[in-house]
């Protein structure tokens, strides 16, 4: 008598089949939501930080021309903006005020030398460069109240503002810090922290960078 062999395979066989293909699945998932979580962090940590880091830039950029910061410039349409280094009135003694930074920068003009365009420094003549951080939007604005004569004054009598850029969103706090120091360059020092949300996810960024004026001017009491 001759036994036949039987194919395939036993219930408890593929009961263990499924459960190894399960979790071998769930590994395989767990691994590719973590590596898209580390991705996104890495993105989001990063593109926030270039945020802050850009407009750290072109503050240090302002501060390397300015002649002083002013304590205070009426400008576009009547506004006044008062320097507050922190927004929290600690320099200028008005609690609730905006943070913001005023920069007296020297007025330049375009000229033609020898068939090329060349830019100069108008004696005497200077433009404000102001920034200011409204704390309810996040939004940290860089705006130019220029010298009609200077190349920077894009509506010469206007009262609006001759420039007017946003450097920096989702901004949660700004302090600024100036050192006096009559044999080096006065320094200016920034910080920025700044936090958004992004498919459910939080991210955070601070950066503080150090900056020189052009001038060791003192900063004027009035």
């Amino acid at each position: 008598m001759t036994r036949t062999s039987r194919a395939g395979f036993t219930l408890v066989e593929l009961v263990l089949v499924a459960l190894l293909s399960i979790t071998l699945s769930g590994l395989v998932l767990n691994l590719s939501l973590t590596s898209n979580n580390v991705r996104d962090t890495i993105y989001g940590q990063g593109t926030l930080q270039m945020s802050l880091a850009a407009a750290m830039d072109q503050i240090n950029q302002d501060a390397r021309l300015a002649m002083y910061t002013p304590q205070s410039r009426t400008c576009c349409g009547g506004t006044l903006y008062t320097r507050d280094l922190s927004g929290q009135g600690g320099d200028v003694g008005m609690g609730g005020n905006p943070a913001t930074l005023l920069f007296v920068i020297p007025s330049v003009t375009v000229v033609t030398v020898n068939g090329q365009s060349e830019t100069t420094v108008i004696a005497n003549t200077f433009d404000y460069v102001i920034y200011t951080y409204d704390a309810a939007t996040g939004v940290l604005r860089r705006l130019i109240d220029a010298n009609d004569a200077s190349s920077r004054s894009t509506a010469p009598g206007s009262a609006a503002p001759d420039q007017t850029l946003v450097v920096a969103r989702d901004v949660t706090q700004v302090t600024w810090t100036i050192t006096p120091d009559l044999i080096t360059p006065r320094e200016i020092q920034t910080f920025l922290a700044a936090q958004r949300t992004e498919n459910r996810r939080t991210f955070s960024a601070s950066l503080t960078a150090q900056g020189k004026f052009r001038n060791a001017l003192l900063i004027p009491k009035t």
